[in-house]
């Protein structure tokens, strides 16, 4: 009966032993599981397990959290861009607002509509931030009410309200939307910077507009 007795004492140990370890092994790997209670057909919780842990790749993606200059001021993680009906993704910081960030070779130029907004399907970026960030030189004429675009022997020229874009001695172009006057600000599209200038431009699903040289 003392053989039996030691030998229930002893397999307890080694079980509990096995428990303890097992125990520790998640300790050291850090893995939080979530408690499930476990109801009968009552409705009474009469025990407990855990759920798996969610694998990285289930996990919503982490977002950085911009000021009014553009600059990163911390991290969320955010809901997945809205689809619309079109199947295209919306643009969304980690407000949960429709915000573009403007980056131009490298350079924060600003979060918000400040920065860019659509007209008629088309973004709109600031021509005198872009042009300069990217190099160029801005002429405002207050008489016509027109930009001048340079650098070097490069020039182009816009007019508020008006869809021609010119490019050196090429005939005027049109880009689908006039630049127009914002906050004193004179803004273009996008296109402008990629169709005319020959630059790049790359936007993510988050509203991040990227223009770089070419």
């Amino acid at each position: 009966m003392k053989t039996d007795m030691k030998k229930v004492i002893i397999t307890a140990s080694v079980a509990l032993s096995v428990a303890l370890s097992g125990t520790a092994a998640f300790a050291a790997e850090d893995v939080n599981y979530t408690p499930i209670p476990v109801k009968d057909a009552n409705g009474n919780v009469i025990a407990q397990t855990t759920s798996l842990q969610l694998a990285p790749e289930a996990a919503l993606p982490v977002n950085d959290v911009h000021d009014a200059n553009g600059n990163v001021i911390g991290q969320t993680r955010d809901v997945p861009p809205a689809v619309e009906s079109s199947g295209t993704q919306k643009p969304q910081d980690s407000f949960g607002g429709l915000h573009y960030v403007l980056v131009v070779d490298g350079k924060s130029i600003g979060v918000g509509s400040d920065v860019a907004y659509t007209k008629d399907d088309q973004l709109m970026v600031p021509l005198r931030a872009v042009s300069e960030a990217l190099g160029y030189k801005i002429e405002w004429n207050q008489d016509t009410y027109s930009s001048d675009v340079t650098q070097g022997a490069v020039w182009s020229g816009v007019q508020i309200g008006k869809d021609h874009y010119a490019f050196g001695k090429m005939a005027p172009r049109e880009l689908g939307a006039a630049p127009e006057l914002k906050n004193d600000t004179t803004f273009v599209p996008v296109t402008f910077f990629t169709d005319i200038l020959k630059h790049k431009m790359q936007m993510d699903e988050t509203g991040v507009i990227k223009i770089t040289k070419a």
